[in-house]
Formats: structure tokens, C-alpha cells, sequence
């Protein structure tokens, strides 16, 4: 039986457009995943800059050279008897349960506490996960960096002539470039903070190729 020309022509045209909408399809695909990561994680222009302040590393330590990496950033002080450590403890899972892609990540605590905490703040962090960072800085910077993320943090006489801190607790996603990508509760799931961060290295690596 011979086949014509004609079908044969015509089984190549089908065989072609096959082969283009597959192709269409695979080269589709980063570019899907990237607008998806974007919609979940869209940029938060009106929280975001950079600092440099003097850290538990003992040298300062800026956002920009973080650059390349995932940041986690909270905010808080040493005597914090609940939010902190709550939040520092999330934290540390997260390192924790990702692995080697923990390498990816930093997580910073600032301290608006100053006058209390330089001296005890590296050995405060130490008790959490010693890859923390701890930052602080003079009153003036710290009342700078605050109002630039719009973390809230309230002053209190205490009955022993002390003084205490009544704050949020937010835990700031920033993306490898320094851009905020979500803010979450203190008490949000250590599976969702992780996911996340996936999907910013993912977004990353796509940007990458």
C-alpha cells in the first residue's frame, strides 16, 4: 500500500506542531513557576532598607552582604520572656529541618535594646542556634531600622524599677536581593516559613539561567 505525498506532508506538519507545542510547553514552564512564586511572594516596596550595624560575628554587618542569600529577620530584645524565644525556637527548626539548604539562609535578630543587650547578645543567640546572627546598634539606629520594617515595640516601667518591652514578634522573608517578600507571625508554621524559602531558592536559580 503506498502512501501518498500528500499524507505524508501532512503527518510531518501534525509531527512538527507536536514537537513545537511540547517544546513551547517545556520552555514555558520556568517562566509559570516564576510568575506563581511572584504572585505568593509578590515584593513589599514600602517596608525594605538596608543597615549597618555591629553584630555578634564581632564586625558589622550589613544587609547588602547578604546579598545572594535568603534573610529571616526578627526583631526583639535578651529579656524577652515569651515572643523572642517563641520565635527564635521557630527559627531554629527551620535551619534545623533544611538541611544543607540552610546554606542558602541567614536569619538576623535585632535587638532595640541596646543599653542592655551588647554585652550578652552573642551568648543570647548562642542558646538558639549558634548560625544566628544578632545585631544592634545606638538608640538612633535602632529607632531607624524599626521604622523602616514598621515593627512596633512599646516601653514599659516595670515594679522593680526596670523596665520591660511589649512588641509583635514579626518575622520579616527577604528575598537574595533585600526585598521583603512576607512578614509572618511569630507563631507562624515552621512548614510554611520553609516553603517559602524554597520557593525564593527556586525562583533564584531560575533567574540564574
Amino acid at each position: 500500500m503506498r502512501i501518498s505525498r500528500r499524507t505524508i506532508i501532512y503527518c510531518m506538519i501534525i509531527s512538527l506542531l507536536i514537537t513545537a507545542l511540547v517544546l513551547a510547553y517545556i520552555w514555558s514552564a520556568p517562566y509559570r513557576l516564576k510568575r506563581e512564586i511572584a504572585q505568593r511572594l509578590p515584593i513589599n516596596s514600602r517596608i525594605n532598607g538596608d543597615f549597618i550595624l555591629p553584630s555578634t560575628t564581632g564586625s558589622k554587618l550589613s544587609l547588602q552582604q547578604l546579598h545572594g542569600k535568603v534573610v529571616l529577620l526578627t526583631f526583639g530584645f535578651t529579656a524577652c520572656a515569651d515572643v523572642c524565644p517563641l520565635g527564635l525556637i521557630r527559627l531554629h527548626k527551620v535551619i534545623e529541618r533544611l538541611g544543607r539548604d540552610a546554606n542558602g539562609l541567614q536569619v538576623i535578630f535585632v535587638s532595640f535594646d541596646p543599653n542592655r543587650d551588647t554585652p550578652y547578645l552573642a551568648r543570647y543567640i548562642q542558646h538558639f542556634d549558634p548560625s544566628i546572627i544578632g545585631v544592634t546598634g545606638s538608640e538612633e539606629e535602632i529607632d531607624d531600622i524599626t521604622t523602616r520594617y514598621g515593627v512596633v515595640y512599646i516601653k514599659e516601667k516595670t515594679k522593680t524599677k526596670g523596665y520591660n518591652f511589649t512588641h509583635n514578634g514579626y518575622i520579616y522573608l527577604l528575598d537574595q536581593q533585600g526585598h521583603v517578600r512576607k512578614i509572618y507571625e511569630v507563631n507562624a508554621p515552621v512548614k510554611e516559613i520553609i516553603n517559602d524559602v524554597h520557593l525564593l531558592q527556586k525562583e533564584s536559580a531560575l533567574a540564574d539561567h
